[in-house]
């Protein structure tokens, strides 16, 4: 009978550390990259990081985990990366709550597709899959799961989403073509299709730059 080799403990080690990224609760280890976020900035002007810790904030106002973001009114645009251990379906509810009451939520999560609160929740929102696997903060090792964006969009703007992505199902892929290759990056193109694959296929838009030409098209 074959033996398994023991792992050694140094390499034991690294494995367990990276794959708490998946399972820990304490996102403040964490971070959001800098460069998505700036990225994403760019489009929503975030007013409110609503999980995060004064050293890793990315807005001037922001709530901590002492100060608990599911008991506070999120006012404005707000930047969510949530624990990503069991409270993780907590936030998402909240986040999609806000958007009801008014505040565009970004969200950035594992595209844990296999889970309730995906299927509860982040389907309700604009899904962004993130292309490769993200570097959290200053980790030198890439997570051991794919990312993606998740928009609740809020106001009048949230009000004529919301019945579309009852009706069909809303998300992004990137654009692979030459253009997009010589920039080095994949720009999203919505995508659009029925629940119901009877009724046929799905339209193609291309993704407004900012969320303001979203809500003027």
């Amino acid at each position: 009978m074959s033996r398994t080799k023991p792992i050694p403990k140094n390499k034991a080690n690294g494995h367990a550390s990276r794959l708490g990224v998946h399972f820990s609760s304490e996102t403040p280890e964490w971070p959001t990259p800098d460069d998505l976020f700036d990225e994403l900035n760019d489009i929503f002007h975030f007013d409110l990081d609503a999980c995060a810790t004064p050293a890793n904030a990315k807005c001037p106002r922001f709530f901590t985990k002492e100060q608990d973001a599911l008991t506070k009114r999120w006012e404005g645009t707000t930047w969510m990366n949530p624990p990503y251990g069991r409270e993780i379906a907590r936030f998402m509810k909240k986040a999609y709550e806000e958007s009801l009451a008014g505040s565009t939520v970004v969200c950035l999560v594992p595209s844990r597709t296999d889970t309730h609160w995906w299927h509860s929740y982040a389907k309700r929102g604009l899904i962004i899959p993130l292309r490769g696997r993200l570097k959290f903060g200053g980790a030198k090792t890439s997570a051991p799961f794919p990312s993606a964006i998740v928009i609740f969009f809020g106001g009048r703007l949230g009000d004529a989403v919301r019945p579309v992505l009852s009706d069909f199902e809303l998300y992004a892929k990137p654009d692979h073509s030459a253009d997009s290759r010589r920039n080095h990056r994949a720009r999203p193109h919505l995508i659009v299709e029925r629940n119901n694959t009877a009724s046929g296929g799905g339209v193609t838009t291309g993704m407004p730059r900012t969320a303001r030409d979203v809500e003027q098209t």
